[in-house]
């Protein structure tokens, strides 16, 4: 936080990403994407490019309101989920999940309100990704998520390298990422 602008997210590390983007000159639109591609590393287990995102923007005049939010899949009506025997709709898995609505958004507030290259504000993910000190949150989260997801998956290959559960402090790196 300061006299020009503050940042709130939940990891330090993204807010910081933020507070750098403003400091660099960026506008907030530009500060809420670097700090939401740094939670995409240091809290990919709840804030991921593959999620959504849903916009109030202050122009100065007015608010505006930019809807992030992924569409369903065009085969996957309601007529189709009762074909495949659903009377509900699963908790996880492909009839549950949207096409991931989170990055256009970035391009579409970026176009209309954004002053800085998006190197600039990729940049901290990119260096997060290259290897940041996993926290207790971190190694909870991934832990749970290993029993969903399975030990051969390519989600364990990507969160769960080392076959094992993370320890409070271990280098993670995310070089796909």
């Amino acid at each position: 936080r300061g006299m020009r602008g503050a940042v709130a997210s939940p990891h330090h590390l993204a807010s910081e990403a933020g507070i750098g983007v403003l400091r660099a000159g960026g506008s907030a639109v530009d500060a809420a994407v670097a700090t939401n591609a740094a939670l995409s590393v240091v809290t990919s287990y709840m804030c991921g490019l593959g999620g959504d995102a849903f916009w109030l923007i202050w122009d100065g005049h007015e608010v505006r309101a930019l809807n992030g939010s992924g569409r369903s899949g065009s085969a996957a009506t309601i007529e189709a989920a009762r074909a495949a025997g659903l009377d509900e709709m699963p908790v996880r898995g492909p009839w549950t999940v949207t096409v991931p609505g989170a990055i256009d958004s970035w391009g579409e507030a970026h176009a209309r309100f954004g002053r800085l290259p998006w190197a600039d504000l990729l940049a901290p993910a990119i260096e997060l990704a290259e290897g940041t000190a996993a926290s207790e949150a971190w190694a909870r989260a991934i832990e749970r998520a290993a029993g969903t997801f399975g030990a051969r998956s390519d989600w364990a290959r990507t969160f769960r390298p080392h076959g094992r559960p993370w320890r409070a402090g271990e280098i993670v790196r995310l070089p796909a990422l």
